[in-house]
């Protein structure tokens, strides 16, 4: 499907016939792509309805038959909400069958699809695919390459909830004609809705561990991603750089099993040969001492008898480890080895 008209919301758009061939031609119109349709036929209530948010819509179907249909690619995110009735799909080798409350993608937006409708009501959301891009590429976990949906079921039942409610929500904006007539309130919607979908189906932007993520996370792993930053210990890198680097994607790189594959600490300044410490280290650690026996200050507090006072050392933030000491580094009077630096 093409990108979804911008501009002044429309009203609510309605469309109702007997006549297969129309109800036919009208599902080509409103969703951009071909269809081929077996068991259509004339005398039953075709209904559809739009709720158009600009790059995004919300449309309601009602196909009272049983009915095949051959759909090419539509090239925009379709999520469908089927209220009653029953769907079969079958995309890219996948065969599901949906029943009523289910949520779940069409189709991958890249590839053809076929369906079985039998006497569905459902709602469809539309979404502009340049729109997931933009919002994915705000997150941290985000992957390089196209988006690619890697399942077409929510991930959890709460996170099908939580589409039924965003869709519900953006429902009651569009109905609203001077909210609706907003291209600010429209394109936030938009947005919201993007980072839902990326956040309820499995996708290749936003992505959680792997099984093959997990076996990534290995020593070896570990030590191409410490070389890559001792190399580059006056680069501005980041976690993407040394996931290339070590030849994986974000997830293992990031992992807990990865960081702890080794006991040997995650590289420091010390030990990456910095010469100058980075804004991220904390001041050195000054040596605790013990007070003396002379009397204190006017107004502090004084040690009570038989309480002898703490030698005890300030203890490091649990997010922080002390750099390694670099012999070379303290031969060349470095103090970089004495400070506390952040885990990267």
């Amino acid at each position: 499907m093409t990108a979804l008209a911008s501009g002044p919301a429309p009203a609510r758009i309605e469309f109702t016939t007997t006549d297969s061939a129309l109800a036919i031609d009208n599902l080509k119109d409103v969703y951009g792509t071909n269809f081929k349709v077996s068991g259509a036929r004339d005398g039953y209530v075709f209904a559809h309805s739009r709720l158009d948010g600009g790059s995004f819509a919300l449309d309601e179907l009602r196909v009272p038959l049983d009915v095949r249909v051959r759909q090419d690619p539509f090239n925009s995110l379709i999520v469908v909400l089927l209220r009653a009735g029953r769907f079969d799909r079958e995309c890219g080798g996948i065969d599901e069958r949906f029943l009523p409350g289910d949520v779940f993608i069409d189709a991958e937006p890249s590839l053809p699809s076929t369906v079985r409708l039998l006497h569905i009501e459902l709602q469809t959301t539309m979404l502009d695919l340049g729109v997931l891009a933009q919002v994915a590429a705000t997150s941290s976990s985000r992957a390089p390459g196209p988006i690619r949906f890697t399942g077409y079921q929510p991930v959890s039942p709460a996170a099908a909830a939580h589409w039924r409610n965003t869709t519900r929500y953006l429902g009651e904006l569009l109905a609203n004609p001077e909210a609706a007539a907003q291209p600010l309130i429209r394109g936030n919607g938009a947005r919201m809705l993007a980072a839902t979908a990326l956040a309820t189906f499995p996708n290749t932007a936003v992505m959680a561990p792997s099984g093959r993520d997990r076996s990534d996370a290995t020593s070896a792993t570990l030590r191409r991603a410490v070389a890559f930053i001792e190399q580059h210990a006056h680069s501005d890198i980041n976690l993407a750089d040394i996931a290339a680097a070590a030849n994986v994607s974000l997830a293992p790189s990031s992992s807990p099993s990865a960081a702890t594959a080794t006991p040997r600490p995650w590289p420091t300044c010390a030990r990456c040969g910095s010469i100058k410490c980075n804004a991220s280290c904390s001041p050195p650690i000054r040596a605790a001492t013990t007070p003396s026996p002379t009397s204190p200050p006017a107004g502090a507090s004084t040690t009570t008898a038989g309480s002898p006072p703490s030698t005890a050392a300030p203890s490091a933030s649990p997010h922080t480890t002390p750099c390694a000491t670099d012999s070379s580094r303290a031969r060349n009077g470095s103090d970089c080895a004495r400070r506390v630096c952040q885990r990267s």
